[in-house]
């Protein structure tokens, strides 16, 4: 795949907006900055607080005398974060740990290459920190190259390592409910839980294939996972198992003692609902058409279920009422790809991907909706097609890969706030968020 080429990330915003984010107590932002009618790098530098050298670092400019109207930069700002070279310290060290590029850190301390650095000498680093509690989780190729789960906090600087040769482009890290486990499944087709206070992995199940989706059960003891068109209930203690129905795309119900699937049928697609002992077949909904089902996300009241419907040429998110089961399309764009909704933590809004047209080519925007499917606003148009997006635990935050840089890099995007980026090293994307503190250990 070939990643659009720009630094780090990028959004429409007004100078005025940035100064006033800027100065929120505990948040300290990469800016990013559309360029106006007579503005130069230089005005731009003195305006937001930035240097000339900062702004040329983390942009690729082919002239930095030439900028035009309505062009996006980014714009780091020095925060006054201070440190000091260790013994066998090197830049790039130095920016792994705070995942930024080793250029911005550089321009930050007039650096040239070959970027040399002392023992004792002291660096000035531009932070990208928000002030939001939780731990990400996300797949990511920044240790030389290979696919494994990292996490991190927003609101410190740093990444975690947690797992060796588990991961892969399609792996995705998802949170137990009570935080202390991660499930994913390996390239292998390997189903494994992690342990998130010892980091030891555990094997439940094998042979379910690459792609299987899967999901916690909201106590945290089991997990529903599709293995080649069955259901099957794993014991995540035990490992044992038991077969529940046939069908794809398994998630819970709030209570936990039913599922909700897909299964094909000869008059469309159906979405149901099952109790995990096989009884009590319930089907909430007929879509017609041989377009398969997929991505189910059932709001926190259990009154709604979030679904994308997937043809040859179209991708729709749509909402159905579990009790009625009357369906509730959602804005239709011009592309009509649309994926991965989720629902916020109290289940007032649905987030997804969204595809639209740019002059650039094809993006992702990330779309909200209310709980009738009805447009509420466009976060941001600077996500990767079709990736994941995550909430965070108070609802004020949406995780995604954005896309604009050289490889996808996690991003939070505010609801009414701008994104910041907050990694910076290797192919980083499929982020999970849970309410859980990060383990120790994630800090440079």
């Amino acid at each position: 795949m070939q990643w659009p080429i720009l630094n780090i990330v990028m959004l429409t915003l007004s100078w005025q907006t940035g100064l006033a984010m800027l100065c929120t107590k505990g948040v300290f932002f990469m800016l990013i900055y559309t360029v106006q009618p007579g503005d130069t790098i230089f005005r731009i530098a003195m305006r937001l607080g930035s240097t000339v050298d900062l702004i040329l670092a983390a942009n690729e400019l082919p002239d930095p005398n030439f900028i035009t109207h309505g062009q996006k930069l980014l714009i780091p700002v020095l925060t006054g974060t201070v440190v000091r070279v260790q013994p066998g310290d090197s830049l790039f060290q130095i920016a792994q740990r705070f995942d930024l590029p080793v250029e911005v850190i550089a321009a930050a301390n007039d650096l040239t290459p070959p970027y040399i650095i002392f023992p004792g000498q002291t660096l000035r680093i531009p932070l990208t920190l928000v002030n939001v509690t939780g731990c990400i989780a996300y797949e990511s190729t920044r240790a030389n190259g290979i696919w494994d789960t990292w996490f991190k906090s927003p609101s410190r600087a740093g990444s975690t390592r947690l797992t060796f040769n588990l991961g892969g482009p399609a792996t995705v890290p998802i949170w137990s409910p009570d935080g202390r486990q991660i499930a994913l499944v390996s390239p292998g087709g390997t189903l494994y839980v992690v342990d998130m206070t010892t980091r030891q992995s555990r094997m439940l199940l094998a042979g379910i294939g690459e792609f299987a989706t899967f999901a916690w059960s909201p106590d945290s003891e089991s997990i529903a996972v599709e293995v080649h068109g069955q259901i099957v209930l794993v014991d995540v203690n035990t490992a044992a198992t038991s077969f529940i129905t046939q069908g794809e795309a398994p998630t819970f119900l709030p209570g936990g003692e039913r599922i909700a699937f897909t299964r094909a049928a000869s008059n469309g697609q159906q979405i149901l609902t099952i109790n995990l002992d096989g009884t009590g077949l319930n089907l909430i909904t007929t879509v017609s058409g041989a377009t398969a089902l997929s991505q189910l996300e059932v709001d926190p009241s259990g009154q709604l279920i979030a679904f994308v419907q997937t043809g040859p040429t179209e991708s729709l998110v749509q909402i159905a009422e579990l009790t009625s089961g009357r369906v509730l399309p959602t804005p239709i764009t011009e592309v009509s790809r649309d994926f991965f909704p989720r629902w916020s933590p109290d289940g007032q809004i649905l987030a997804y991907n969204s595809t639209i047209a740019a002059e650039t080519g094809l993006v992702g925007q990330i779309r909200l909706v209310d709980r009738q499917g009805n447009l509420i606003e466009d976060l941001t148009d600077t996500a990767c097609l079709g990736e994941r997006i995550a909430w965070s635990p108070d609802g004020q935050y949406i995780s995604y890969p954005n896309c604009l840089s050289r490889l996808p890099q996690i991003t939070l995007v505010g609801l009414h706030r701008s994104p910041v980026q907050i990694t910076a090293h290797g192919i980083n994307v499929h982020p999970n968020w849970t309410s859980s503190s990060c383990p120790a250990g994630d800090a440079p």
